[in-house]
């Protein structure tokens, strides 16, 4: 029972790792189903220590790593999108500001 939930969560998280490295919003169903499998597993308490052997065995928490290092890049990538965003909309403020200010010339006329 829990290897076949065992193979289902690491199809799953191979899934969610191609999802990410493609950019697609798909990663978020498989997150879900993801859960749904980890409850499945945790409810499990009998075989618990099968279920730690065979995780370590298949090298899920490796997988579950990469998982983690993509999505911090990702979280990286679209934090410096926003600051360069928050930056060009700040020269932009300043450059109408400047427009906007009269000058000690245009009184005069």
């Amino acid at each position: 029972m829990y290897r076949e939930l065992l193979e289902e969560y690491e199809r799953i998280d191979l899934a969610i790792i191609s999802s990410l490295e493609k950019d697609t919003d798909e990663f978020i169903e498989l997150f879900d189903k993801r859960e749904k499998i980890v409850q499945d597993i945790v409810k499990l308490t009998q075989y618990k220590d099968e279920v730690n052997k065979e995780f370590k065995v298949k090298k899920l928490d490796e997988l579950d790593k990469k998982i983690k290092k993509i999505l911090g890049c990702n979280i990286a990538e679209v934090k410096n999108k926003i600051k360069n965003s928050q930056k060009g909309q700040k020269a932009f403020n300043g450059y109408t500001a400047a427009k906007r200010v009269p000058n000690f010339y245009t009184r005069i006329l």
